[in-house]
C-alpha cells in the first residue's frame, strides 16, 4: 500500500471482536496519513460487543460502519451481506481495498477471502491479527507480507489515544469503578496513596524482617475484629503493639486509627480505613505503586479496581473487584493480592479470579495472585489447573523490597509477566 490516499476495509466479525481492534488500530497507525474506513460485519452473538467496539474505533482519520446480522443467520445471509459490502468498498474510486480476517472464524474468513478475490480484480491487501505472534500480518496485492507490532495500552503507540483498562472493560458491557476504601477527607486518590506508602513500606518491613511478629499482630487484629465496635478495633497487648508501633502513629496522624491510654484503636471497618489497610490494603498500595512506576505515565495502572455490570447502582447490580489491572503488551493484566493466613479463604478467592478472567476477555487476559504467605501444593495445583500465576511467600516480600529500594527497577512487573506469560484457555 502507499502512504496516501484512502483505504476501504470489510471486516467480518463472527468470532473475537478484540483481535479486530487490535488490527484496526495497527493499520490506523501504520496508515497515518490516509482516510480509512472500516466497514464492519457483525454477525450472531458478536453484534452487541461489535456495536462497542465501533465506538471504541472511532477517532480521528478513522471511520467505522457497522452492519449486524443476528443470530440465526445462514451463510447465504452472510454471504449476501458481506458481498454487498465489497461492493460498496470495490466502488469508491481511487480507494486502496482491505480484507480484515482478524475477528472472523476459519470458515467465515475463507469464503469472505474467496469473495474478495472474486470482487476485487484489481487487488487488494489481506490483513490478520496473529495471536501467537501478538502482532498484525498485512499481506498485500502482490503476496509481500510485513508484521507489525503495537502496543494497545500504550499512548504513544495509539494515535488517537491508548487504551485504557476502563475502555477496555467497556468492551463487554463493564463499568470500571476504583474504590477508596480510606476516604481520608480533603485528599485526592494520587495524595491518599502518597500519605499512605510510607506505613505502607513500614508494614513491608516488619513482614521481612519480623514476619513471626506481625503474624501474631495479624491475628490479634483478626480476633479483635470480631467484636469490633463503633470506637474501633482496639489493640493493647504493649509486645504486639511493639513492632508495629511507628506503623501506627503514622496511621493516627492520618486519622486511621486512635491513639489511647493502654494501645491503640484502629478505625474502619472490614474493608475500609485502618483496619483494611493492616489486613492487607498495605499490599495493593505497594503493588499498585511498583507497577506505576515500572510503567511510566504512558500506561495507567487501576488500583482497588471495581467492575459493575450494567449501569445502575452497584448495590443493585453484579459486582466484582480487582486489586490491580493494567494493558501491556495487549493483554489485561488482572492482579489479586492476599495477605491472608486462613489457608481455606484461599479457594474461594481463585475461584473469584478465574470467574473474572472469563468475563474480562479470557484469551486476553493474564490473571496473577500475589500472597504474601506460601501457597500450600493444593493451592498451587488450582492456580495451574485455573491457569493462574502466582508469587507468593518469601520471594513476593523480596521482589516488593527490590523495588523500594530501587524505584525505577520493576522487579515486580517482571514478575507478574513472567508468573503469567500464557492465556487461560479451555479445558481439554
Amino acid at each position: 500500500m502507499s502512504t496516501r490516499g484512502r483505504c476501504e476495509v470489510v471486516a467480518p466479525v463472527d468470532s473475537t471482536p478484540l483481535s479486530l481492534l487490535a488490527s484496526a488500530l495497527t493499520l490506523h497507525r501504520r496508515r497515518s496519513d490516509a482516510d480509512i474506513r472500516i466497514s464492519m460485519l457483525a454477525i450472531g452473538s458478536r453484534t452487541e460487543v461489535a456495536a462497542r467496539l465501533a465506538k471504541l474505533l472511532r477517532r480521528p482519520r478513522l471511520e467505522v460502519d457497522i452492519h449486524t446480522l443476528p443470530g440465526g443467520k445462514d451463510d447465504p445471509d452472510k454471504l449476501a451481506q458481506l458481498v454487498e459490502l465489497l461492493e460498496t468498498a470495490g466502488a469508491c474510486q481511487g480507494a486502496e481495498r482491505a480484507l480484515d480476517i482478524s475477528g472472523a472464524s476459519g470458515d467465515l474468513a475463507l469464503r469472505a477471502y474467496r469473495a474478495a478475490v472474486e470482487m476485487w480484480r484489481g487487488g487488494f491487501e489481506t490483513i490478520a491479527f496473529n495471536p501467537t505472534l501478538n502482532a498484525t500480518r498485512f499481506v498485500g496485492p502482490d503476496g509481500v507480507e510485513e508484521i507489525v507490532e503495537i502496543d494497545l495500552g500504550d499512548k504513544d503507540d495509539c494515535p488517537g489515544g491508548e487504551i485504557t483498562p476502563a475502555r477496555f472493560l467497556g468492551l463487554f458491557g463493564l463499568q470500571l469503578r476504583p474504590e477508596d476504601p480510606y476516604h481520608l477527607t480533603g485528599l485526592k486518590r494520587a495524595e491518599v496513596d502518597a500519605a499512605l506508602l510510607p506505613a505502607a513500606r513500614g508494614v513491608l518491613e516488619v513482614s521481612c524482617h519480623a514476619p513471626d511478629a506481625y503474624a501474631a499482630f495479624r491475628q490479634q487484629l483478626a480476633m479483635a475484629r470480631k467484636s469490633r465496635s463503633k470506637a474501633g478495633v482496639r489493640v493493647n497487648d504493649a509486645g504486639l503493639l511493639e513492632p508495629v508501633r511507628p506503623i501506627l502513629d503514622q496511621l493516627a496522624h492520618l486519622g486511621l486509627a486512635r491513639v489511647e491510654d493502654d494501645g491503640f484503636a484502629i478505625l474502619g471497618a472490614r474493608d475500609r480505613g485502618g483496619v483494611f489497610f493492616l489486613s492487607g490494603g498495605w499490599l495493593e498500595l505497594l503493588v499498585g505503586d511498583a507497577l506505576q512506576r515500572a510503567l511510566g505515565r504512558s500506561r495507567r495502572v487501576e488500583r482497588n479496581a471495581g467492575t459493575v455490570w450494567g449501569t445502575g447502582s452497584i448495590f443493585t447490580t453484579p459486582y466484582a473487584e480487582a486489586d490491580a489491572v493494567f494493558i501491556r503488551s495487549n493483554r489485561l493484566h488482572v492482579v489479586s493480592c492476599k495477605n491472608e493466613f486462613v489457608d481455606e479463604r484461599i479457594y474461594s478467592h481463585l475461584d473469584r479470579l478465574r470467574a473474572l478472567v472469563a468475563e474480562y476477555g479470557e484469551a486476553w487476559v493474564r490473571p496473577v495472585i500475589l500472597s504474601t504467605k506460601p501457597l500450600d501444593e493444593l493451592a498451587r495445583k488450582r492456580c495451574s489447573s485455573y491457569e493462574i500465576g502466582a508469587v507468593d511467600g518469601p520471594e513476593l516480600l523480596r521482589i516488593l523490597m527490590a523495588d523500594q529500594a530501587e524505584p525505577a527497577a520493576g522487579q515486580l512487573l517482571n514478575a507478574v509477566e513472567r508468573a503469567a506469560s500464557r492465556p487461560p484457555a479451555p479445558g481439554a
